[in-house]
C-alpha cells in the first residue's frame, strides 16, 4: 500500500494557525481596498479606448471557438482541482475525492478574481473545516497545492525563458539575458527539487527544529506534469481567444510574466495587470483592439464564469452541509 508521504512536496508544520486565520479576514479588507484601487486605474485607462471597436472584434469570435476555449478551460479546472489530493492523502482524511475537487475548484475560481487570501486560504478554510479538517491541516493542504501550482510555473516558466521565447519592451529597461538567466535559475530549481526527492524521499527529516516531507521522485514527477500541464491549459485558453494570431510560446509567456506581475502589484485578480502586459508584450505584433478583445474573452470565459459556477458550488455545499448537520440533530 502506498505510503501517504510519497504523495507529498515539503511540507512545514505551521507554528500559530490563529494568526493566520486573523490575517485571512484582515485580508478581505486589503482586497476591497486593492480592488477600488484597481477599478480607479482601469477606467482611467478606459477611457483612452476605442471601446466600439473592441466590442466589434468580440462579436467576431464565432461559437466553435468559444466552446474550445471552455473545454480547455474545464480541462485546467480539473488538473488543478487535483492539487488537494495530495495533500488529503498528507493529512490522512478520509474525504470523498468528488468533495475535494470541487473544494479545490470552487477556491481556484475565488482565488483568481479575489485573490489567495480570500480564494485560495478563506474558501478552504472554510469548507475543509464544515468537513472536519483541523486548521493546521488546512494550512498544510493549502501549502502543497501551492507549492504543485508553482513548480509546474517553474518548469514551462523556465523553459519559455529560457529558450530565449520571451522579448520585453524596451521601455521596461530590462537587459536581453535576464529572462534566460530567470529561466535557468527555474530550471535548476526544479532540478534541485527532484534530486533532493532521489535522495531523502519516502522519509521524513528536519531541517532548523521543522518536520520536512519529501516525496518519492514518481509522486513529484507526477505533480511536475499535472502543474506544468495546467499552466499550458492556461496559455492554450488565451491563444485560442487570440484567433491564433501570435505564436502559442509567446502567447503562453505572457501569460507567465502577468501571472507574476499580478502577485507582485497584489491586485486581487490582476485586474489591469493582464491588459498591461498582454498590450505591452503583443502590440507590435497585434492591433491594441484585438489584444484586448482576446484579454477580455479571457477573463470572461477563464475568469468569471467560473466564479459563477464556484459561487454556486459553495452555496450548495453549505446547503449539504447544513442539511446534513440537521440530521445528525
Amino acid at each position: 500500500m502506498m505510503n501517504l508521504r510519497e504523495l507529498t512536496l515539503p511540507t512545514v508544520l505551521p507554528s500559530d494557525m490563529k494568526n493566520r486565520i486573523n490575517w485571512v479576514q484582515l485580508g478581505k479588507w486589503l482586497t476591497v481596498v486593492l480592488l477600488a484601487a484597481a477599478a480607479v486605474m482601469v477606467v482611467s485607462y478606459a477611457r483612452h479606448v476605442d471601446w466600439h471597436a473592441v466590442l466589434n472584434a468580440l462579436r467576431s469570435y464565432a461559437a466553435p471557438q468559444i466552446a474550445v476555449a471552455a473545454t480547455l478551460t474545464l480541462g485546467s479546472f480539473l488538473l488543478y482541482s487535483c492539487f488537494d489530493l495530495f495533500g488529503r492523502h498528507y493529512t490522512g482524511y478520509a474525504l470523498p475525492t468528488w468533495r475535494v475537487m470541487l473544494i479545490t475548484a470552487i477556491s481556484y475560481a475565488f482565488n483568481l478574481t479575489l485573490g489567495s487570501i480570500v480564494g485560495a486560504a478563506g474558501m478552504r478554510l472554510r469548507l475543509y473545516q464544515q468537513q472536519g479538517v483541523k486548521a493546521a491541516d488546512v494550512a498544510r493542504i493549502i501549502g502543497i497545492s501551492v507549492g504543485i501550482n508553482w513548480l509546474g510555473y517553474a518548469i514551462v516558466a523556465g523553459v519559455l525563458f529560457a529558450a530565449d521565447m520571451v522579448r520585453l519592451p524596451a521601455a521596461w529597461d530590462v537587459s536581453p539575458t535576464t529572462l534566460p538567466l530567470i529561466g535557468w535559475a527555474l530550471i535548476s530549481t526544479v532540478a534541485a527539487y527532484l534530486t533532493a526527492t532521489l535522495v531523502f524521499g519516502d522519509r521524513n527529516f528536519t531541517l532548523r527544529g521543522r518536520r520536512m516531507c519529501l516525496p518519492k521522485t514518481s509522486t513529484a514527477l507526477l505533480q511536475l506534469v499535472l502543474a506544468s500541464c495546467n499552466w499550458m491549459l492556461m496559455g492554450a485558453v488565451f491563444y485560442c481567444l487570440l484567433q491564433q494570431c501570435i505564436s502559442y510560446p509567446l502567447t503562453l509567456a505572457v501569460v507567465m510574466v502577468s501571472s507574476v506581475a499580478g502577485i507582485i502589484s497584489r491586485i486581487p485578480g490582476g485586474i489591469g495587470v493582464l491588459e498591461a502586459v498582454s498590450i505591452a508584450i503583443l502590440a507590435p505584433q497585434l492591433t491594441e483592439t484585438k489584444v484586448l478583445a482576446g484579454v477580455l474573452a479571457y477573463r470572461a470565459i477563464y475568469y468569471f464564469s467560473p466564479l459563477l459556477l464556484a459561487t454556486l458550488g459553495f452555496f450548495t455545499l453549505e446547503a449539504l452541509d447544513r442539511r446534513q448537520a440537521r440530521s445528525i440533530l
